[in-house]
C-alpha cells in the first residue's frame, strides 16, 4: 500500500447526460453486491492496454440494453481525471496480492456468514464483499487490479469469460474526497451511431 499521496490518471466512459451530473456533484459510487473491486467509482488506468480506448468501449457497451435490444443513449463522453490517493492496495503486484490473500483468509468466515443461509455466493460477490471490508478496516482510498473487462458489445453478448486480464482498473472509494472537479475533462465527445452497431 502506498504511504504517500500519488496522482493517478484515470479514464471513465459514460453518457453525455451523466457527464453533466458528474461536473456538478462528482462521480457516483457504484454499490452493487457484485462489483469487481467493491463499491466506488471505476476508472481504466495505464497498464495492460490503452485505458482511453477501453473507457470509450465501455461507454458504448454499457449503453446497450438487452431488454429493448437498443442503446439507452447515443451521445457519450470519455473523461480524463486526476485522482490523488495515499492508501492504495495494488492487486497488480505480488505484494498487493499477498496482502489481499492474507486478509481474505482472516475474514473468510465473517464474509461467508453475510450471505443468506443455503445460498452460495459467486466469485464476484465474494471478492466484492472482501474488498469492501478491506477498504473499511484498512482505510483504503482505492484498489487497483488487472481485470478481464468486456469493453465491446460482441464480447459482452458472446457469453465468453476469461481469467486472463486485458485491462488495469482503479476503483476509488470516495471520489469526492480524492477527485477535484476541476481535474475532470472530456477528452472524447462522440455518438455511438458514428461507430456502427457492432461496437
Amino acid at each position: 500500500m502506498a504511504q504517500e499521496a500519488a496522482t493517478y490518471i484515470g479514464f471513465h466512459g459514460t453518457s453525455k447526460e451523466a457527464f453533466a451530473s458528474i461536473k456538478m456533484t462528482n462521480f457516483r459510487v457504484s454499490n452493487e453486491s457484485n462489483e469487481w473491486l467493491g463499491k466506488g467509482a471505476y476508472f481504466f488506468i495505464e497498464g495492460i492496454s490503452d485505458p482511453l480506448a477501453f473507457a470509450q468501449g465501455w461507454a458504448i457497451t454499457n449503453a446497450w440494453d438487452n431488454t429493448s435490444n437498443s442503446y439507452r443513449y447515443d451521445d457519450f463522453v470519455v473523461l480524463k481525471v486526476e485522482i490523488a490517493l495515499a492508501e492504495v492496495l495494488d492487486l497488480s503486484t505480488d505484494q498487493g496480492l499477498r496482502i489481499f490473500h492474507e486478509f481474505r483468509e482472516e475474514v473468510r468466515d465473517e464474509i461467508s456468514n453475510r450471505f443468506s443461509t443455503g445460498r452460495r455466493s459467486n466469485s464476484h460477490e465474494f471478492d466484492c464483499a472482501v474488498c469492501n471490508l478491506a477498504k473499511e478496516l484498512m482505510e483504503l482510498e482505492g484498489v487497483i487490479c488487472n481485470l478481464y473487462i468486456k469493453a465491446n458489445k460482441k464480447l459482452r453478448l458472446s457469453g465468453h469469460y476469461s481469467d486472463i486480464p486485458n485491462s488495469k482498473v482503479l476503483v476509488v472509494t470516495n471520489p469526492k474526497a480524492n477527485i477535484n472537479l476541476k481535474s475532470i475533462n472530456a477528452v472524447i465527445e462522440d455518438k455511438i451511431s458514428n461507430h456502427g452497431t457492432s461496437s
